[in-house]
């Protein structure tokens, strides 16, 4: 079996440089390349990447990296992206990044290195650092293969990137807006990981609301998780041994306010006639807790779908422009809002 030193006696270069050409370390001329890949595959080295690849420079193969997908959010998203290229001949590589960023750069380079044609990256990169990557996922590719990336759950215009999102900082506002709209003055506000964009724009929409209605921000009422149900459920506990009342909870995912409603019932508070709890996301457990959780639907599935088939035009079409997406939401009103109100579960689609 070819070593990667018979690839480099072969092509006349260092082991190094065709380590380069592998993995996309560093820049190598396009001679330099050509000469690399023509001795891979007369000594049949080894490679991720079929013979065919190396000639055309396609694989048919799309990178999806997601922060999570034991999110109950995250499985709709994936479905979307599975049915728009369901029909095509590219296949989906899946990779989770945990909400690691580290791990995410890695990711990207492991999916780069492996030859995908595209990537569809639901990143955790800190809001204050996404230019400087975006930046640096374009420097990756001038040294390398041309390949086309979609962001999405982004809304953020990036250069030389799609985004598919929406606009978390407005959305915020329509649920505290809803909030005040059944009397709350004092609302606590459950955070997701710092530093998260996402995170940042539904605490801005928050603070936003309050200063915009003259209520003054309490930092007391302003609580971090993870996410994920237990996170929420431990926020709450601890904005209920706080020196600050609260009348409402608005949370920014839909299983922190699960965990929220847990917490209330257990302190002895009924949901919403002491405490009103909203989320963000609109997730088919919502409507299966007791009381089913108002939310602001976020549009999961279309926004995998329409990521997908972005990235399909902008690999068939290298005219195909970058844009910005914006998607809209809607405000889904429940019974941890608005005791009166009638729901069903909700039973299609999982």
């Amino acid at each position: 079996m070819a070593s990667i030193k018979d690839v480099a006696k072969r092509a006349g270069v260092s082991t190094a440089t065709v380590s380069h050409v592998l993995n996309h370390t560093k820049a190598v001329t396009e001679e330099t390349q050509e000469k690399v890949k023509a001795a891979i595959e007369e000594l049949g080295y080894n490679l991720n990447v079929n013979a065919s690849g190396l000639k055309s420079r396609r694989t048919y193969n799309i990178g999806v990296i997601l922060p999570k997908v034991t999110q109950v959010f995250f499985p709709e998203v994936l479905q979307g992206i599975d049915d728009a290229v369901s029909s095509t001949r590219y296949k989906i590589m899946y990779q989770s990044s945990d909400y690691n960023f580290t791990k995410e750069k890695e990711l990207v380079r492991f999916l780069y290195s492996n030859w995908v044609d595209g990537l569809i990256i639901d990143s955790c990169c800190p809001k204050n650092s996404l230019m400087n990557y975006a930046r640096e996922l374009n420097q990756m590719m001038d040294g390398g293969r041309k390949i086309a990336i979609i962001f999405t759950e982004c809304n953020v215009a990036l250069t030389g990137i799609s985004t598919i999102g929406i606009d978390n900082v407005k959305y915020a506002k329509v649920a505290m807006e809803h909030l005040f709209s059944k009397g709350h003055r004092r609302i606590a506000h459950i955070c997701g990981p710092k530093d998260l964009m996402m995170c940042d724009d539904n605490l801005e929409g928050y603070r936003q609301s309050l200063q915009d209605a003259g209520i003054r921000v309490e930092e007391d009422l302003i609580a971090y998780g993870d996410y994920s149900s237990i996170s929420g459920y431990i926020a709450t506990k601890k904005l209920l041994t706080g020196s600050s009342d609260f009348t409402a909870v608005f949370s920014a995912n839909d299983q922190m306010a699960i965990g929220a409603i847990k917490a209330l019932k257990e302190s002895g508070r009924a949901v919403p006639r002491d405490v009103a709890v909203i989320g963000f996301d609109n997730i088919f457990v919502g409507t299966l807790v007791e009381p089913s959780l108002s939310t602001i639907n976020v549009p999961k599935y279309k926004l995998g779908f329409e990521s997908a088939a972005k990235l399909l035009k902008l690999m068939e079409d290298e005219k195909e422009e970058v844009e910005c997406v914006e998607l809209n939401c809607q405000l889904i009103v429940r019974n941890s809002t608005d005791e009166a109100l009638r729901q069903d579960w909700e039973l299609y689609g999982w």
